[in-house]
């Protein structure tokens, strides 16, 4: 088999197995894919039924999930989901992981003032999974908002967090290294208000899909 053909089988065994949004091992060894986690099954998932699926695993760290030509105008789209990673902080500007400065209201402030890299606010779109539930389609419990509307809705709930990165932990580093959204299933209150925001301000996935022209996808 040679490498286009190989491509071309494994994009096919992946459309199979997006198209029926099932969580099996056997299914996922088939595609060949490696997910690692419901955040990245999220956004292979999300990206196919964007007509995106010639491509292999998920986007690399620091690059956008997926650019389409959305309405014949290039966009820029991240997926997320639960408590997912939002920026990669720039050099030194806190190194303590406990203390005062992890206030809910000190995060949030200086989200905007922090150096940092990957924002995913400045995608065009953010499609975004809070709850990501394997046993019905992904694709039905997503919303789609702008990247300035994701970020106006968590930065008023206090929603902004500081993560220390898996890197950072094994090297037994004392600081923060991400920023990522906060837990929200621990408030009433902030539960509630999220899933408000979310209706008021986003629109389901798959209705923003049969509202938008999106281009079609290329597997030869």
């Amino acid at each position: 088999m040679t490498r286009k053909e190989q491509k071309k089988a494994q994009i096919l065994a992946y459309k199979g197995y997006a198209e029926k949004v099932e969580i099996h091992q056997q299914a996922v060894k088939d595609c060949g894919i490696n997910f690692g986690s419901h955040a990245n099954l999220a956004e292979m998932v999300i990206k196919y039924a964007m007509n995106n699926y010639s491509f292999k695993g998920v986007a690399l760290n620091g690059h956008t999930d997926t650019c389409k030509k959305i309405d014949g105008v290039m966009r820029s789209v991240e997926v997320k989901t639960g408590g997912g990673e939002l920026a990669t902080i720039i050099g030194d500007d806190f190194k303590l992981m406990n203390g005062k400065r992890t206030s809910a209201t000190w995060r949030n402030n200086k989200f905007d003032t922090t150096p940092k890299k990957n924002d995913c606010f400045k995608a065009d779109f953010v499609v975004y999974i809070p709850e990501p539930d394997l046993t019905y389609p992904l694709t039905s419990q997503a919303y789609v908002l702008t990247g300035e509307d994701f970020r106006e809705i968590l930065k008023g709930l206090g929603l902004i967090r500081y993560k220390q990165s898996t890197s950072a932990s094994n090297q037994g580093l004392d600081y923060y290294d991400k920023f990522a959204i906060g837990d929200f299933k621990g408030s009433d209150k902030k539960y509630n208000a999220l899933y408000d925001l979310l209706e008021e301000y986003g629109i389901g996935f798959e209705e923003w899909l049969e509202n938008h022209d999106i281009e079609p996808a290329e597997i030869d």
